[in-house]
Formats: structure tokens, sequence, C-alpha cells
């Protein structure tokens, strides 16, 4: 019969060997954790870097169209100056012709517009009598504007088309304001009258 001390040892090598076990499991359960979570942290990193690359790309995509596409604002700014410059010669629609003498040439300069414009712009203001009969001729700016405005009348479109100047007014506009004249011919008689503006932009470039 064994004794005490032979049946204590083996209990003892049992609970060890058994502690040894559950240890190697335990051990073995966490590195598979471990693993996981690696797993995890590496598909999730990947993702990141996809979408990252993909606001990337949408930020770098929109920057191009911004600045690669060109809006032409120069006919309306060219609509915007002819009727500046029919308020500022006939305000409440009275053009008085006794103001303006001595300013035929200087028309924008007259209205108030800073001369750094006169290199973009030219106005032409020619100025009727009822009977259609040409009164008076008013101009100022850049008149090279005509003659490029004449080139680009014969060659439409294509990459040059944003040099075109902007124009009032444009084909089947209406390019001219019924006013009524006063100080005609030194009289202070009112008669009716018409001014025809003429306006030309050039780019910017």
């Amino acid at each position: 019969m064994k004794n005490l001390d032979d049946i204590i040892g083996i209990s003892n090598k049992k609970a060890v060997a058994g502690v040894g076990i559950s240890n190697k499991n335990a051990v073995a359960g966490v590195g598979i954790s471990n693993k996981k979570a690696v797993a995890g942290e590496g598909i999730l990193m990947i993702y990141r870097l996809i979408l990252v690359t993909f606001i990337a790309l949408v930020v770098l995509g929109l920057s191009a169209v911004f600045y690669d596409y060109y809006i032409d604002v120069r006919d309306v700014e060219a609509r915007i100056m002819a009727k500046q410059v029919v308020n500022c010669l006939a305000p409440d629609g009275i053009f008085d012709l006794g103001k303006i003498a001595g300013n035929e040439d200087k028309i924008m300069e007259y209205c108030g517009f800073d001369k750094n414009e006169l290199k973009r712009f030219y106005v032409s203001v020619v100025v009727n009598d009822e009977s259609g009969k040409e009164i008076k001729k008013l101009q100022q700016g850049d008149s090279g504007a005509l003659w490029v405005k004449q080139i680009y009348e014969n060659k439409k479109g294509g990459s040059i088309a944003k040099y075109e100047p902007g124009v009032f007014p444009k084909e089947n506009e209406k390019n001219y304001f019924s006013i009524v004249l006063f100080n005609f011919e030194n009289s202070e008689k009112k008669i009716n009258g018409k001014l025809i503006v003429e306006v030309l932009v050039q780019h910017e470039f």
C-alpha cells in the first residue's frame, strides 16, 4: 500500500501538470488574440490609406477644374459700363450737352472711372437728335480694341476665344438709350434724342 507521501507527490505532479497545460492554453489564446488584433489594425490602416488617397484625389481634381476653367465676364462688364455711362451723362434721362463741352474725348474720366481702366475699356457714345442726326461723338479708351473685335468676328471659337473682347451691344441687342437733350445749340429747348453706346472690354491675360 502506497504511503501518504507517495500519494501527495503524485497529486502535486498532476496539479503541476494541469497548471502547465492551463498556462500553455492561456498563452496560446493570448497569441491568437494578438494576431487577430494585429490583423484588424492592418485592415483598418489600409482602409484609412484608401480614404485619405480618395480625399486627396478629389481635392486635386477640384483644384484643377477651378484653375483651368475660365469664366468670361467681359460681356457683363461691358453691359454694366454702358449703363453707368448713360446714367452719368443723362441722370433722370436728361442729357445737358453744355456740361460735356471740352470732355468729348475724356468720357470715362468725366464719368469718374479710374485711369487704369482706360487700358482695358473703350467707350464710344454717339448723341443723335430725334431725326437721327449725329450731334456729338464722345469716346475714350483703347481704340485698338475696335480692330481686335473685327478680327475675332471672322474667327469664332478655338483656344484664342478667351482673348476676344467683351462687347456691348451684342448681336441683336438694343444699342441705344432714349433720352431728352437739353442745352442743344445754346438753346434751353428740350428735344428727344438717343445715346448710341458701344463698349469694348479687353482681356486681362
